[in-house]
């Protein structure tokens, strides 16, 4: 049986990657664990998605506006659109509502369309859009009363999700990437909004600083594979694939319980007998 690892390790071949996750050490996955780990990785794909869809259309926003000439300018929310699309809205707040100064229609990274919204087409922002920005403004106040952190330094990163089945609206409030190569395990937290607009819950998904490194260094040219330790959930979580999908490296993640879950396309792939790869 693997012993629980309590540092993040780098393995440079298959084999050890083979021999850390034999199939003894995954025969006691429970169903409901599975259930919870194809949960965990659907969310985590979501999370990628919408935070991709803000980087890449800020860049096209800055591309096409000085901020600090619309004053007004407030923040952006994410939001479903037609086809799998994300329509992002760059708004303004003054003395009223809320409204668009810029919109993008987005395809995963690229924008499909958008702009500058025209003088005389409707500004307003949607139902939901508003919904999000307040839940947004709920966790964040939330985050700062109880005095959290962030593992790194820079702007915090934030995905609000849309509301689930019960109306629930999951906010993340999480460490941004500062260093091309490296990725904050650490210092993510998510708050449930209720459907009155109140943070339900709350919690962190790491009570440390982890940083997953993947530029190579003196000892590995080029970095397969981390192992990381994880005590709080007894299967992964969304956290855990959102920054799977971030780093060009593959996890493993050693529950308490010592089982190990390997972030492959149904969660604890055995690199033995099929190909690790992200779905």
């Amino acid at each position: 049986m693997i012993k629980r690892k309590n540092a993040v390790l780098a393995t440079a071949t298959v084999g050890l990657m083979a021999a850390a996750l034999a199939p003894t050490a995954m025969a006691e996955v429970t169903e409901a664990e599975k259930t919870a780990n194809a949960e965990a990785m659907a969310t985590g794909k979501l999370i990628y998605q919408y935070d991709q869809a803000a980087w890449h259309s800020t860049d096209a926003l800055l591309a096409l506006i000085k901020p600090a000439d619309y004053p007004d300018l407030r923040g952006w929310v994410v939001e479903p659109h037609d086809d799998g699309k994300l329509l992002v809205t760059y708004f303004g707040q003054r003395n009223g509502p809320r409204y668009a100064i810029v919109r993008y229609v987005m395809q995963g990274a690229a924008v499909v369309e958008g702009g500058l919204v025209p003088k005389g087409e409707d500004a307003a922002l949607s139902p939901l859009a508003n919904r999000l920005v307040d839940a947004r403004d709920a966790a964040t106040e939330r985050f700062v009363k109880e005095k959290l952190g962030f593992c790194t330094e820079g702007s915090a990163n934030s995905v609000i999700l849309p509301p689930d089945g019960n109306g629930r609206i999951r906010a993340y409030i999480m460490s941004p990437s500062v260093t091309t190569g490296v990725f904050p395990l650490g210092g993510h937290y998510r708050f449930d909004i209720d459907a009155a607009g109140k943070v339900a819950s709350w919690r962190p998904f790491l009570k440390s600083c982890m940083m997953i490194d993947s530029r190579p260094d003196k000892e590995m040219k080029e970095k397969a594979f981390f192992v990381v330790s994880h005590l709080l959930d007894p299967q992964p979580t969304e956290i855990h694939y959102f920054v799977r999908y971030n780093v060009p490296i593959d996890m493993g993640i050693i529950m308490a319980d010592e089982d190990i879950w390997l972030l492959g396309t149904d969660g604890f792939t055995n690199p033995k007998g099929s190909e690790i790869g992200m779905p």
